[in-house]
């Protein structure tokens, strides 16, 4: 621990540095550090690190624009900082997530909105499937907030534990109804595309994986996408399907060398949002079932957490001493809501956040 603290403070000097190679030496770190942190279970530390790699980001972009090509497959500096771009926004908006707010960090990567294509002409490649995929999720931000990816206005992570009789939601910025609901409409119709030319490579892919885990996605956005009123609850048929998809992911995971942590995997985070989309039994008895099997971590999210957390609010529903309405987004004001311990990233785990991050000069 001593050699990593000491590591981190041998990157300061870098960042006093206007050379885009030590920036960029340095945002790598930010990435590695992000990684450590989450598999030890200190993802405090992790979105520390986090707000660091933004501000990097920012930086770099600011001497070399992000290229107009989103593929990142170009083997130089500029596909490095696409992919790690990429994965600074992945973790940003799971972490979201988990704490319950539609902004956590300045995410502004000004995502380009692809076009989908010619809807006859099959995908040339799973990657050029996934590719295209991650535009839909991204967009779908960037038109909610109608310029960005995330809003603009950005608040410290102890700020937002401050009030605990406030919800997490509560303290982001005002949701656009009408906004969000065109950009459902929007990805509505770019998923009806990316669909048809999905297809052929359902049928011939051998890598089955990957196959399966695009359509775990595309059934969890048809969730997303397919109610217009805020707050209706997911269609128990369709969220059957997905979890569906979700069990022979989990399955195909257990008799391989998976890893048990990835850096911005969604499995454990589609399990929680079909849980508490959904008011059918069925489907909350699965859901958990399924989070106890999947035994990973992905990013923050913690399969063994978010299981317990489930159950726990599950059974507060079935007893009535937990209502629909007062279940918060996030799980870290959930788990304070239902004194449910967190092995991971936990509200009690943040108290010291701001100081750390003085502390290592971020």
């Amino acid at each position: 621990m001593q050699r990593y603290n000491d590591a981190i403070a041998a990157l300061n000097s870098l960042l006093s540095s206007e050379t885009n190679a030590n920036l960029e030496t340095v945002l790598v770190c930010c990435v590695i550090f992000i990684t450590i942190e989450n598999m030890n279970g200190r993802s405090a530390e992790a979105a520390c690190h986090l707000r660091a790699g933004c501000g990097i980001l920012k930086r770099l972009r600011q001497a070399r624009p992000r290229a107009t090509n989103a593929v990142a497959g170009h083997g130089n500096v500029d596909g490095l900082l696409l992919a790690l771009e990429d994965m600074l926004y992945y973790f940003g908006q799971f972490l979201a997530i988990y704490v319950g707010l539609d902004a956590f960090v300045d995410l502004d990567f000004n995502i380009p909105v692809l076009s989908m294509g010619d809807p006859d002409v099959p995908f040339a490649s799973l990657k050029e499937a996934e590719m295209m995929f991650r535009n839909i999720d991204q967009t779908f931000y960037t038109r909610m907030w109608n310029a960005q990816a995330y809003s603009p206005q950005p608040a410290s992570l102890s700020d937002m534990f401050l009030d605990r009789t406030k919800s997490l939601e509560s303290q982001g910025p005002s949701m656009d109804l009408r906004s969000r609901r065109a950009a459902k409409a929007a990805a509505k119709s770019d998923l009806a595309i990316w669909k048809r030319r999905f297809e052929p490579l359902v049928r011939e892919s051998p890598d089955r994986r990957s196959v399966t885990a695009l359509s775990m996605d595309y059934a969890v956005w048809r969730l997303i996408t397919g109610g217009m009123v805020y707050g209706q609850m997911f269609s128990a048929v369709e969220c059957q399907a997905a979890l569906s998809l979700a069990e022979v992911i989990i399955s195909m995971d257990a008799t391989t060398t998976h890893p048990r942590f990835t850096f911005d995997g969604n499995l454990v985070w589609t399990l929680f949002y079909i849980c508490f989309g959904s008011d059918d039994a069925l489907v909350h008895e699965r859901c958990i079932r399924l989070l106890h099997a999947a035994n990973r971590r992905e990013g923050v999210w913690d399969s063994c957490d978010v299981a317990e957390i489930c159950q726990t609010a599950v059974s507060a529903l079935n007893n009535n001493t937990l209502a629909w309405k007062d279940i918060p987004h996030g799980m870290l004001t959930l788990s304070d809501m239902l004194q449910v311990k967190l092995r991971g990233f936990s509200l009690a785990s943040v108290r010291a956040l701001e100081a750390e991050d003085a502390r290592r000069g971020y």
